[in-house]
């Protein structure tokens, strides 16, 4: 064979290296059920691997012990941080006798609106920080070799929230997957998510579809 048969031969057969081998199983199923579904130069290529329907459907399909709940979907917290997909907040429970305390009571004057904006406007500054600079205070430092450095710009207190404002729900909109939270559950997000012992920063990614 010369060069020209051999570079001819590559060009019609390149398209089946291993990256594309699940592309290739997902369109010779979809072949196998209907060859009107695929593109005539595919039909052609299959037709003439001359193979048996029943068993290349079978091999396509495979095995029939195979689990249809497996490989089990991805959980935990890394996750989490990723899809922010976090468990919902537990709601309020009703008190004995009674009917479940609503979140916001109805009627709320120009200054609660005004407070509630605030409120929601600062818990999303702290979150962008974290995002920020969140890896500053991971623990890294398995020896402790020296003082973690205080990192401001990470304390609730810097963004105007009290030891008063804890436990305080605040309208997040979904971020971190959550409609609302307090600022005690979202610095614990935050701190598992970007402070233990995985440093995770990702704000420098120009990209927007590569940050999401």
């Amino acid at each position: 064979m010369n060069k020209t048969d051999l570079t001819t031969a590559f060009e019609q057969t390149s398209f089946l290296y291993g990256g594309n081998a699940q592309f290739i199983e997902q369109l010779y199923a979809k072949y196998l059920e209907n060859p009107a579904a695929v593109d005539q130069h595919w039909r052609q290529f299959f037709a003439g691997l001359e193979d048996n329907a029943e068993q290349a459907r079978k091999q396509v399909n495979g095995p029939s012990w195979a689990r249809k709940d497996w490989p089990l979907a991805e959980s935990g917290e890394l996750v989490s941080a990723l899809d922010g997909n976090w468990p919902a907040a537990p709601a309020a429970k009703a008190p004995k006798g009674g009917a479940a305390v609503p979140a916001k009571a109805p009627g709320l004057s120009a200054e609660d609106v005004r407070k509630a904006t605030m409120d929601s406007v600062r818990a999303l500054m702290m979150i962008r920080a974290y995002r920020m600079r969140g890896h500053l205070a991971a623990d890294l430092d398995p020896l402790r070799l020296k003082e973690p450095a205080s990192q401001p710009e990470l304390d609730p207190a810097t963004y105007g929230f009290t030891a008063e404002d804890m436990d305080r729900p605040i309208f997040l909109d979904h971020v971190l997957g959550l409609e609302h939270a307090t600022i005690r559950q979202i610095t614990d997000i935050l701190k598992r998510t970007y402070c233990g012992t995985l440093g995770v920063e990702f704000m420098h990614i120009s990209d927007p579809e590569q940050k999401a």
